[in-house]
């Protein structure tokens, strides 16, 4: 194909996607499409909004707290993690709560405030909601139109004002379709007037009847204020009234002036979204209309105004006030009114929106601004959201994914360097429970809890494992309560009064990505992994005078930064030491697999007086006790055995009622977890010394001790090294980093335990 032929098909495809997106239309074509499509041709911004989040679908997700959303539009598009949101199901959910009831009330009557400490994700929310504005505005369903005034004197002159007949047949009866050339004046809509408000408002009720809705849908799209009173703005009602004067009260010869124009939603040419960045110029103005052509001998007589300006620009869509309290107090008073009545002042006109307004700010900003006496007034036209640090670390880890790759240097990252750092900064951000805020019988339960325990709480809804089974099951069932403990809390640290919801206070993503930055730079790791990341860590927690959370004053382990350093060791050493018994292979998987299904189906033969069938004798007998007690002394259980086994026949009982009709199969090794993994470590502790050997072989690994040991331990350890990279992504030198570490801890407890 040469390049003539390559324009010419460019030419063809890019008209027949012009036509099909019907980006001109005549007001008549329109007011059909309206009588077809009445409810998405004639929907205020909120509802839009809200059709818009709703159109990209949503999961339904069982979180530890409870149910939850997950909206589609808030993951990365394209697989870009940076803008997704993770995690905020509560904000988001909030935010739509809101949306919908603007949408429902037919007025958008309040400003939308997102607040939370710096990094929170505020503004990449606003972000993820413009762009679905953009992708949905691109689709049928979400098609939206304005209306543009066409003049034009070959086909209607003029003389003093009275209108005579043209000189040329006009096409299709309206001025929508004339060639460029022909156009005298084409006047557009700033405001973006929906083309419906040119209908006077007490006939819009007989245009609707012919829509093929019912009466009571019609009833309540009328009762809508945006349908049923919604108007043109002072502008293009200033240009109805001049074409009603020149036509002699003929609409029919009025409407030919309209012209219906396809508009999409784009942040980059400010149409439908705009961020108004902290400044102290003026959001919206007005000018006097000036025309390239000539004035139309209709408007000669007219002073015509046209709105202008960041608000003009988003109507129709949304706006964004970034960093919000940034901006004077005197630059944003306007917004009183503003946000209540949907109305802006300008010289010379009253503008009316259509949008909805969200801004951002942080958490120090808006308590200063709650001590000002002006706070008051600007409350009640506000709706305050919480958009916190995440406290799900699986959720956080998820932030950190592609920002890791580009800040290793070209190190090999080695496995859980995203989970550490993302644990790290969770920890960091939770508040020690206030016993005074529970019943008296579970405030000695709630005070055990530790920073690490309820980090696996609120990610997993996972409890203590060393804890009796009576206090587990009711940690979990007071979990929501838990984890809403300080949403309506006051800040009480060094007596400042301030937002103390939990997620407030801690290390920020940016401050984490810090630290792992600073792990890649350490030269005595190889890789980037965990333990530089710990190292980094003790390096930065020092920066007291830097990051006020490290500030904050201890409470039993809670904002003290060694302890949590030595709880995020331990957890990691728990990790390694996991992959590395299994890599080993000293013990068959299947061999404490049995004993826990083993130990179950005693169980059930316990509590229910069933007897099973013994595999070796061919018998019915009872349950066996001396496989009950042998379980039972490794888990250690704090309770009579007795009620120890009715309660995990209840947890299955309970298990089996939640997931009825869900098409689930129950896993014991899901649902009691920590038992099987008290099993497995009681088999891999039998057989310790023979494990630290072969660990310590491994580290021998490509030196000359290793050229010393027999074939079979060689391979042991050569096997060992291709598992640990192939199942878990360890390469050689991380392997022996973890080993190394492992080691010196095991080494540690057998001298404590031996003294």
């Amino acid at each position: 194909m040469d390049i003539v032929s390559f324009l010419d098909d460019l030419a063809a495809r890019s008209k027949a996607q012009f036509d099909k997106n019907q980006r001109l239309k005549s007001f008549d074509e329109y007011i059909e499409d309206v009588r077809q499509r009445p409810r998405l041709l004639l929907r205020d911004a909120a509802s839009y909004l809200t059709d818009m989040i709703e159109h990209f679908g949503c999961d339904d997700l069982q979180l530890p707290e409870g149910p939850a959303h997950r909206f589609h539009l808030f993951d990365a598009p394209g697989g870009d993690e940076e803008r997704a949101v993770y995690g905020h199901e509560r904000a988001l959910q909030k935010i739509i709560d809101l949306l919908r009831g603007f949408a429902e009330r037919g007025r958008i009557d309040k400003l939308i405030l997102l607040h939370g400490p710096n990094g929170s994700a505020k503004s990449t929310l606003v972000e993820a909601l413009m762009r679905g504005l953009e992708a949905y505005s691109q689709t049928d369903e979400g098609a939206l139109f304005r209306l543009n005034w066409v003049f034009s004197e070959k086909y209607e002159r003029t003389n003093l004002g009275f209108t005579t007949e043209p000189d040329a047949e006009l096409p299709y009866h309206s001025f929508a379709y004339i060639e460029a050339q022909d156009v005298t004046a084409r006047i557009t809509c700033e405001l973006k007037d929906n083309p419906f408000f040119v209908v006077p408002p007490q006939h819009r009720a007989e245009l609707l009847a012919l829509s093929g809705l019912s009466s009571e849908a019609q009833s309540r799209l009328l009762a809508r204020p945006f349908v049923g009173q919604g108007g043109l703005c002072p502008k293009c009602a200033q240009i109805y009234e001049s074409l009603m004067l020149a036509h002699h009260g003929d609409w029919r010869k009025l409407i030919r002036h309209i012209q219906v124009e396809r508009i999409t939603i784009s942040k980059r040419y400010r149409v439908g979204a705009v961020t108004i960045e902290p400044q102290r110029n003026v959001d919206a103005g007005a000018r006097s209309l000036r025309f390239d052509r000539g004035t139309p001998t209709l408007l000669q007589d007219d002073s015509l105004v046209y709105p202008d300006g960041d608000l003009i620009a988003a109507n129709g869509g949304l706006v964004e006030y970034s960093d919000f309290f940034k901006r004077p107090l005197e630059t944003n008073k306007y917004l009183l009114t503003t946000s209540e009545k949907g109305t802006i002042s300008l010289p010379g006109m009253v503008a009316y929106l259509n949008l909805v307004l969200v801004a951002t700010s942080n958490e120090k900003h808006l308590s200063f601004f709650k001590r000002d006496p002006d706070f008051g007034s600007f409350k009640g036209r506000m709706e305050l959201v919480e958009v916190p640090y995440l406290l799900r670390f699986s959720e956080e880890a998820r932030i950190y994914e592609g920002s890791i790759r580009t800040v290793s240097g070209g190190k090999h990252i080695a496995p859980h360097v995203g989970e550490v750092a993302a644990l790290w900064a969770v920890l960091t951000r939770l508040r020690r429970p206030r016993l005074k805020n529970y019943p008296s019988s579970f405030g000695p339960i709630i005070g055990k809890l530790n920073p690490l325990q309820k980090a696996y709480l609120y990610d997993r809804g996972q409890t203590p494992e060393d804890w009796k089974d009576e206090e587990r099951k009711e940690l979990s069932a007071r979990l929501k309560e838990i984890r809403g403990e300080f949403d309506d809390a006051l800040e009480d640290f060094e007596g400042i009064l301030d937002g103390a919801y939990e997620g407030r206070h801690g290390a920020s993503p940016r401050a984490a990505l810090t630290v792992v930055s600073t792990a890649a730079s350490l030269k005595r790791f190889h890789c980037l992994s965990p333990l530089a990341v710990i190292e980094a860590l003790r390096e930065f927690i020092r920066e007291v005078s830097v990051f006020d959370f490290l500030r904050l004053p201890q409470e039993n382990g809670y904002f003290d930064h060694e302890n949590l350093i030595r709880l995020l060791e331990r957890d990691y050493l728990n990790r390694i030491n996991d992959e590395v018994q299994d890599a080993v292979g000293l013990v068959d998987v299947r061999e404490y697999q049995r004993l826990f299904d083993g130990y179950f189906e005693q169980v059930r033969a316990y509590v229910t007086k069933e007897k099973i069938l013994n595999t070796k004798t061919g018998r019915t007998e009872d349950a066996d006790e001396k496989l009950l007690a042998r379980v039972e002394t490794i888990l250690d259980i704090k309770e009579s055995p007795d009620a120890f086994r009715r309660g995990l026949l209840s947890r299955i009982a309970a298990w089996t009622v939640e997931n009825r009709g869900k098409g689930k199969k129950l896993k014991p090794a899901n649902l009691f977890g920590d038992i099987f993994k008290a099993i497995k470590r009681n088999f891999f502790k039998a057989r310790e010394k023979q494990l630290l050997s072969i660990e310590e072989q491994i580290l021998t690994f490509g030196s000359a001790p290793f050229n010393s040991l027999n074939p079979s331990a060689r391979a042991k350890v050569e096997q060992t090294i291709q598992t640990m990279r192939e199942r878990y992504g360890y390469c050689e030198h991380c392997t022996k980093e973890v080993l190394a570490f492992s080691l010196s801890r095991q080494r540690q407890r057998l001298e404590t335990e031996a003294r």
